[in-house]
């Protein structure tokens, strides 16, 4: 290894302003005495002038220069040169601790750091000042974020700590709070992975594991649940997520009850509720659910106007597709397009080419039966494997709308590929959906206008068929067989 590959990885990771910042730490005898290492400030001088060479050709590292700027008038010393190296590293991990807690996320934890030095020091006054002041942050009394109730129990545990030094028989009289804080500090953290592990199941539908079944099955303390309304939340989209297709009122009612506490929430867990309901009834939609096709559309048409969508005032490029696809699906031509058309330069990490409006406008136009357009905005392919099946499945029924002779030879490519493509990178739910659909729409081509025998039969395989994408299209064109 001609260079230490952690060490090499994180200088690459900063930016710009994080090496000039980097530099002042290593300078700095607070830091670094600048006797241990060597002469760490030329090594990272060195290091860096290299930086952009490393990833590409390690041998632009020359270690013997390395050494000769680090020790000076000292004979190569492979050894010592690696240890200089494990020392900048070293450096390099207490900056980046340093800088993460002077950021004003890491203020209350700071603050808990002064806490635990006055009570070990028996400076009480000072503690029981700093608790005071702590009760009153805004961590604590403002609407509750990802942190805040983490943030309450290592409070409640350092009160209860220095109650055990300096007031031990009343100790005992701060567990209960201390029990109920790190009760519900718990419970939104499972709550949050027993979600997020529901919702991937009803993507993949994988079957539950053995000791999954355990916490699902599980019961949760109502008197908490109903004391922290992050909490209520968070237990309802639980509730929610458990249905394999649950009843259209509990959408509603959860609707009901964000709306009811949002204020008391910060925005991000506003918004990760919203998007949990999207997603469901997304899933739902797919799996020919449409009787959620309309509350998928007013929750988004909903979050939209609340601008609950944006992240630094743009959105995921997939959320567009999602939002616009729905659109067109409850027959809103016109709200999608003033929706994609506002959206134009306001995508999260679009490419130059602007992929994900283009196939968003690609589909407008498909809608709007302006075949020729759409496949002229078509993207030839894109980062994420679903989007680049979804654009090669409106390129055939494009090429299926003009009658082109292409169609055939589009079908047996898209089939070849998925046949080609491992599980590692295409789900199998993913594969037999859009296998499926090939399958099908090589059927519609081959049927007869008029031949109501096969047009029944391919209804029936639909209806029949639980894995599939593109539903309402292939029925679309069946029915114009008859």
């Amino acid at each position: 290894m001609v260079l230490n590959i952690k060490l090499g990885s994180l200088l690459a990771a900063l930016s710009s302003t994080e090496v000039i910042e980097f530099e002042k730490f290593v300078a700095s005898p607070f830091f670094y005495n600048g006797t241990q290492y060597g002469n760490l400030q030329a090594l990272l001088r060195y290091i860096l002038e290299k930086i952009a060479a490393i990833d590409t050709n390690e041998a632009s590292f020359d270690r013997t220069m390395a050494f000769a700027v680090t020790y000076p008038d000292q004979q190569y010393s492979d050894g010592k040169l690696e240890k200089s190296l494990s020392g900048l590293h070293l450096l390099l991990k207490k900056y980046i601790i340093f800088c993460q807690q002077e950021i004003s996320g890491y203020e209350f934890e700071g603050m808990l750091y002064q806490m635990a030095f006055y009570r070990e020091r028996q400076l009480k006054a000072r503690f029981e000042n700093q608790q005071e002041q702590m009760s009153k942050h805004d961590d604590l009394t403002g609407v509750v974020k990802d942190f805040s109730l983490r943030r309450r129990f290592l409070l409640d545990f350092e009160i209860y700590n220095f109650d055990l030094t300096y007031n031990a028989k009343k100790s005992y009289t701060k567990i209960p709070q201390t029990l109920e804080s790190l009760e519900a500090s718990h419970l939104l953290s499972k709550l949050e992975l027993l979600n997020q592990y529901l919702l991937a199941r009803h993507i993949t539908k994988f079957d539950l594991s053995e000791e999954i079944k355990e916490f699902i099955e599980g019961t949760f303390p109502e008197k908490i649940l109903q004391k922290y309304p992050i909490l209520l939340l968070s237990h309802k989209v639980f509730q929610l997520l458990k249905h394999s297709v649950p009843p259209l009122y509990e959408f509603e009612n959860l609707h009901v009850l964000i709306n009811q506490y949002q204020s008391s929430l910060d925005i991000s867990y506003v918004r990760m509720f919203f998007t949990y309901m999207r997603n469901f009834c997304t899933i739902l939609v797919y799996d020919n659910q449409s009787a959620y096709l309309p509350i998928l559309f007013e929750l988004s048409k909903t979050h939209y106007e609340r601008g609950y969508l944006y992240y630094d005032g743009k959105i995921h490029g997939s959320t567009l597709f999602s939002i616009s696809q729905t659109a067109f699906l409850v027959h809103q031509l016109k709200w999608a397009e003033t929706f994609i058309s506002a959206h134009e330069d306001r995508i999260l990490n679009d490419t130059p080419k602007k992929d994900y409006f283009n196939l968003a406008k690609a589909n407008l136009l498909f809608h709007q039966k302006k075949f020729d357009d759409a496949l002229s905005l078509i993207p030839e392919t894109m980062n994420a494997i679903d989007f680049s099946l979804l654009c090669r499945r409106l390129e055939m029924k494009c090429f299926y709308e003009i009658q082109s002779n292409l169609l055939d030879y589009k079908i047996d490519t898209f089939r070849m590929f998925l046949s080609r493509t491992g599980k590692e990178v295409l789900p199998a739910i993913q594969k037999s959906r859009n296998g499926n659909f090939a399958n099908l729409l090589a059927r519609i081509v081959t049927t007869p206008k008029g031949d109501k025998k096969r047009v029944q039969k391919l209804l029936k395989s639909i209806e029949d068929e639980k894995e599939l994408v593109e539903r309402e299209w292939l029925v679309s064109v069946i029915l114009r067989l008859k």
